[in-house]
């Protein structure tokens, strides 16, 4: 069975946008910025990363856009193993499994409301950042109404005042 989460992306303690996915949604771990066990925490810093390297208006302040291009980014990731079984037209492998199409994926979508199913929830807050200036993730069991724990999934940067000075949200 899968394990299922949501990811909050807030403002404060404002949801403004509320992802769900479908499967590996158990945390793992991120130690002084490195993953060391796979998880939504590690996808998370490996997106976070790859936004912050290539696009430069990355908007991690804004939780609206900062969630759309997570979308993005995990339909991307999920496409790969969403092949089509007996596509209408085009090649086929001898299973009768047709290419992954960048529209064919499912395990990611965003919702009004958590899932009664969920294990995790996750939230992003996008005002405040860590010291590689990545908004801060805090992560609970989602059936034990626990507290939480606060994680900061980049290193420590000595010029962060310097970083949110910059990229403070309009």
């Amino acid at each position: 069975m899968s394990t299922r989460c949501n990811i909050h992306f807030n403002h404060g303690r404002s949801i403004e946008a509320n992802i769900y996915r479908h499967s590996d949604g158990y945390p793992g771990k991120v130690e002084n910025g490195e993953p060391v066990e796979y998880g939504v925490l590690a996808d998370l810093l490996e997106f976070f990363r790859l936004l912050k390297a290539e696009v430069p208006d990355h908007r991690m302040n804004h939780a609206e856009y900062l969630a759309a291009k997570f979308v993005v980014w995990q339909s991307q990731q999920l496409t790969q193993y969403a092949r089509i079984y007996k596509p209408a037209k085009g090649p086929v492998d001898e299973k009768g499994y047709g290419p992954s199409h960048q529209l064919q994926f499912m395990g990611v979508s965003p919702c009004l409301r958590d899932h009664g199913d969920i294990e995790y929830i996750y939230e992003i807050n996008c005002d405040k950042f860590d010291d590689e200036g990545f908004p801060v993730v805090r992560w609970k069991e989602a059936c034990k109404g626990a507290r939480g724990t606060t994680v900061k999934l980049g290193r420590a940067d000595k010029n962060m005042a310097r970083f949110l000075a910059a990229h403070a949200r309009v």
